[in-house]
């Protein structure tokens, strides 16, 4: 059932506490069942001894593989010139960190502005090796289809950037 009807992974035990809504194709919780300070209080009791997880599995992930220079050409259309710079330090590139990058229309910078997405690179030691790489991209599902879209027009209408693939991979990780 969580593959093929929207749940997040932690479903069930938000089914039971919470009202839950269908937002982007997934079930979400949207409100406590219970009275709010009851929650508060047990929230601020276990972020003093233990830890707090956030579900944010609705985050779909893309990769896109290919070349390590078709990939950075590619989504350079759709950042500041800046943030390319970043999409190329030394430790995103090696997958060691994770960006964050502002998605605008293809080469409408600083007009129309899409979204913010979560870059990483699969892990490597060489940096300078142009090799076949793999960058996922994280965006919130209310955007992933047109963001999809649009990557895929831009793949098929630039030539050179012919070895690259777009593949969903939304239902392969989740993300907390």
């Amino acid at each position: 059932k969580p593959l093929n009807g929207g749940w997040l992974q932690t479903h069930l035990w938000h089914a039971k506490r919470c009202r839950m809504r269908s937002l982007w194709g997934y079930k979400l919780a949207m409100r406590n069942l219970q009275h709010s300070s009851k929650s508060f209080r047990s929230t601020m009791t276990q972020l003093t001894t233990c830890c707090t997880l956030h579900d944010a599995s609705y985050w779909n992930v893309m990769a896109l593989s290919g070349k390590q220079s078709s990939i950075v050409a590619l989504l350079s259309m759709f950042v500041a010139p800046f943030q390319t710079q970043l999409l190329c330090s030394t430790k995103v590139i090696r997958g060691c960190n994770e960006c964050e990058l502002l998605l605008y229309a293809p080469q409408r910078y600083p007009f129309e502005f899409w979204c913010v997405v979560k870059c990483s690179w699969n892990a490597t030691q060489n940096v300078a090796d142009d090799s076949n790489r793999v960058c996922w991209l994280w965006c919130h599902a209310s955007v992933y289809q047109a963001l999809f879209d649009a990557l895929s027009t831009c793949i098929v209408s630039h030539k050179h950037d012919a070895d690259i693939k777009l593949t969903n991979e939304s239902r392969k990780y989740v993300r907390y």
